[in-house]
C-alpha cells in the first residue's frame, strides 16, 4: 500500500486498492486496541475489584481513567469503548473475529454489540453472533438505519424479546416546559410527541402562523411560537401584530388577554406605552467597526506649527539641552 507521501504515483485502480487496504488495516488496529482494553478491564475488575463495585468511584472508574489518557479521550468515552471491548471479547466473538481481519468496520461492530445487549440467553447469544458473522460483511455498505433494521430482524427470529423496539421511543414522549429557567419573558420548551400528532401541531401552526396580514412585523418563527401560545387560549387565528385600524386579518382581541387578566402597578407612562417595537422582527444587524483613520502624508511644516502640534506632555518633560 502506498504511503501518503507516494500516493501522486499509482493509477487510479492502485488508489481504490490503497484507500481498502488502509481500511482493512484501520478495523484491525481497532480490533487489537479493544482487545487490549478488554483484557486491561479483566484485570481491574477482578479479584478485590469485585468487591469494590458498589463504590462511587469503583475499579471500573480506574480503569476507564487509565483508558481515557491513554488515548487522550474523555472518561464517558472510555466508559463506552470497555462496554464495546467486554462485549466482542465474551459476546459476540464471531463478530469480533470479522473487526480483527478487516473484513467489517468498528462503526458496525459496534453496531451489532448494541442491538445484541438484550440478549441474555448464552445459546441464543452465540446461534446470533453466528448468523450476524455470515451477513455482517454485507450489511456495512447500508446506511445506519437499514442495518439496525437488519440486526433487529435477525435477532427477532431467535429471541423477539431482545429487540430495541419502537416502543421504547413511544414509551419517552413528554413535554416540558422549562418555566424554572424563565428568561427575559421567554421560557424554554421541548419533548417528543407521535409522529402523526407532531405532524398535526406543525401543520395547524403554519395555518395560525399565515393568518396574520403582510405588515406583521414578526418573522415566520415568531409567529408559530405565539401560535402556540394562541391554541393553549382556545384562539382560532392569531392576532395580528401590524397596529392597522383596518387590518384586514383583525378578527377581535387576543385570545390571550380575552382569558388572563393581570393586574399591573406601574407610571401612567410605562402603562401607557406602546408594545416594544424591537421584540418582533429580524434581529438588528451588529454594527460594522469604524474604518481606520488614514494619516495624512507628512507635509513640510514651519517650526512654529510644529511646536503648535507637539503635545503638552511633549515639551512638559522635554528638558533643555545642556550647556556645552
Amino acid at each position: 500500500m502506498a504511503q501518503p507521501e507516494e500516493l501522486g504515483a499509482p493509477d487510479d485502480g492502485a488508489l481504490i486498492a490503497t484507500i481498502a487496504g488502509w481500511a482493512r488495516v484501520e478495523a484491525a488496529a481497532a480490533a487489537h486496541r479493544l482487545a487490549a482494553i478488554s483484557e486491561l478491564v479483566a484485570r481491574r475488575i477482578s479479584g478485590d475489584g469485585f468487591d469494590r463495585s458498589r463504590w462511587t468511584c469503583d475499579n471500573w472508574d480506574a480503569a476507564a481513567a487509565e483508558v481515557a489518557a491513554a488515548e487522550h479521550i474523555s472518561h464517558r468515552m472510555a466508559s463506552s469503548q470497555m462496554y464495546l471491548a467486554g462485549a466482542l471479547r465474551h459476546r459476540i466473538p464471531q463478530v469480533a473475529a470479522l473487526l480483527r481481519s478487516g473484513r467489517i468496520s468498528a462503526r458496525l461492530a459496534s453496531a451489532i454489540a448494541w442491538h445484541t445487549t438484550l440478549i441474555t440467553d448464552p445459546g441464543v447469544l452465540t446461534l446470533v453472533d453466528g448468523e450476524l458473522a455470515d451477513i455482517a460483511t454485507t450489511l456495512g455498505p447500508l446506511s445506519v438505519t437499514k442495518a439496525a433494521e437488519a440486526i433487529d430482524a435477525l435477532i427477532e427470529r431467535y429471541d423477539p424479546a431482545a429487540v430495541r423496539r419502537l416502543r421504547d421511543q413511544a414509551r419517552g414522549r413528554e413535554l416540558v416546559i422549562d418555566t424554572t429557567h424563565t428568561e427575559a419573558g421567554t421560557t424554554g420548551l421541548w419533548g417528543r410527541l407521535f409522529a402523526v400528532d407532531a405532524a398535526a401541531l406543525d401543520q395547524r401552526l403554519m395555518q395560525l402562523a399565515h393568518s396574520v396580514c403582510d405588515d406583521a412585523p414578526r418573522t415566520l418563527a415568531q409567529r408559530r411560537a405565539d401560535a402556540l401560545g394562541a391554541l393553549a387560549a382556545g384562539a382560532e387565528t392569531l392576532a395580528c401584530a401590524c397596529g392597522h385600524l383596518d387590518c384586514p386579518a383583525a378578527t377581535g382581541t387576543d385570545a390571550r388577554a380575552a382569558n388572563v387578566v393581570v393586574h399591573v402597578l406601574a407610571e401612567p407612562a410605562t402603562a401607557d406605552a406602546a408594545p416594544d417595537p424591537q421584540l418582533s422582527g429580524e434581529p438588528e444587524p451588529a454594527p460594522s467597526r469604524p474604518s481606520p483613520r488614514r494619516l495624512n502624508p507628512a507635509r513640510p511644516r514651519h517650526a512654529s506649527s510644529a511646536v503648535a502640534a507637539c503635545p503638552r506632555a511633549c515639551w512638559r518633560n522635554s528638558s533643555p539641552a545642556a550647556p556645552p
